[in-house]
């Protein structure tokens, strides 16, 4: 009897043992996979936070890129443009090419912002641009006889309604990202 009680503790030792050992390793793939879901939910926020970041880069750049379409916009209306590139000893042919080459320089310099804005916006800008030559081309076809500072008067004199368009275009788009 003594010896089948201690066969007894014996079996019992090692039952103990084994389920011992059983614990340990499921707290081992336990502990494992709350390391993978740590890992994965640190991971997670580090791209939900570069994401963040990144979302954040884009809206400036667009910001930034419709700060410089208005400014553009601006640039090429009539009343600026002339007073940027006019002077008295131009002839008509002159002064008209000054115009256009100004005009189609300013738009060069801003053609990369159509990146960052909607296609709306960037058709607005080309119309205007396309408005302002139109304009200045029909003004200058129709007055080929004045002084070019009557013609420098007339052109700062005219209104371009695609001009104003764009602006308020580009204002609205400016709004929805704020």
């Amino acid at each position: 009897m003594n010896l089948s009680l201690t066969y007894c503790f014996i079996a019992l030792f090692a039952l103990e043992i084994l389920l011992f050992g059983v614990v340990i390793v499921l707290l081992f793939k336990v502990t494992k996979s709350f390391s993978a879901v740590t890992v994965h939910l640190t991971a997670d926020k580090q791209t939900a936070n570069h994401s963040s970041k990144s979302c954040e880069q884009v809206v400036t750049l667009k910001i930034q890129a419709l700060e410089r379409l208005l400014l553009f916009v601006e640039r090429i209306q009539f009343v600026v443009v002339v007073k940027r590139v006019f002077q008295p000893d131009f002839s008509l042919n002159d002064f008209y090419v000054a115009i256009v080459q100004n005009v189609q320089d300013e738009f060069e310099h801003n053609m990369a912002q159509r990146l960052y804005v909607s296609e709306n916006v960037w058709r607005m800008v080309v119309a205007a641009k396309d408005e302002i030559f139109k304009k200045t081309e029909d003004a200058f076809f129709q007055n080929n006889e004045v002084s070019v500072v009557k013609m420098a008067e007339l052109l700062a004199s005219i209104k371009n309604d695609v001009t104003d368009s764009a602006v308020m275009t580009i204002k609205e788009e400016f709004n929805k990202l704020m």
